[in-house]
């Protein structure tokens, strides 16, 4: 997370490329916690494949990004933290999933390059690439994924890490946090999801 970051000596902003589209559809959030929809591009529009649940696994693998709900309001001391530690709870967890798979990865590569294979060089060049990221992400430097040249893109093109995917901080604040929302970063929208249910019911 940004604290391993932080520690590592590097930067603790995300290395994600951003992309500006507007939202296919509504993305429902139940109230009172904290959920991450895994969303995809799809005609240059954000289109939603799931919420939290039993399909999390296979949605998550296929989501292009993710727009992660964070709560802020009935919060008591440091909102700002809070929502902020909520959010790098979800990130740290993509961090370690990321971690898990390249490390079942490597230990069968390992296994591999010991075998008289007609595909042991590609393994052995793969267990390299491998292995480089995996240091450098241990150590902190989770910017490692975005600094993958083109070559060692190829040889990882079937991995869909979860930590080089866009995400989308959505702040849930109560009415008295509209003047001042404790956002979690500076790209982090704010939305009054009470005050937004009213004015809809109004409109009805």
């Amino acid at each position: 997370g940004r604290a391993i970051r932080l520690r590592g000596g590097r930067s603790g902003d995300w290395p994600h490329r951003r992309v500006h589209a507007k939202v296919a559809r509504k993305i429902v959030s139940a109230i009172g916690r904290v959920d991450y929809c895994r969303v995809r591009i799809v005609d240059g529009a954000v289109e939603p494949i799931a919420l939290s649940g039993a399909s999390i696994l296979s949605s998550t693998t296929r989501a292009d990004g993710f727009v992660i709900v964070l709560k802020a309001y009935d919060l008591e001391g440091d909102r700002k933290k809070q929502v902020k530690d909520q959010l790098d709870a979800v990130r740290g967890e993509f961090l370690l999933a990321d971690i898990d798979v390249m490390q079942k990865r490597i230990e069968k590569l390992r296994a591999e390059v010991k075998k008289p294979l007609p595909t042991v060089e590609e393994s052995k060049k793969e267990l390299a690439v491998l292995e480089r990221l995996i240091e450098a992400v241990l150590a902190g430097n989770t910017a490692a994924f975005a600094g993958l040249s083109a070559e060692d893109e190829k040889k990882l093109r079937g991995f869909q890490f979860f930590s080089r995917k866009p995400a989308v901080a959505i702040v849930n604040i109560g009415e008295s946090d509209l003047a001042d929302p404790p956002k979690p970063a500076p790209e982090a929208i704010p939305v009054c999801a009470k005050l937004e249910m009213e004015l809809m019911g109004m409109e009805e």
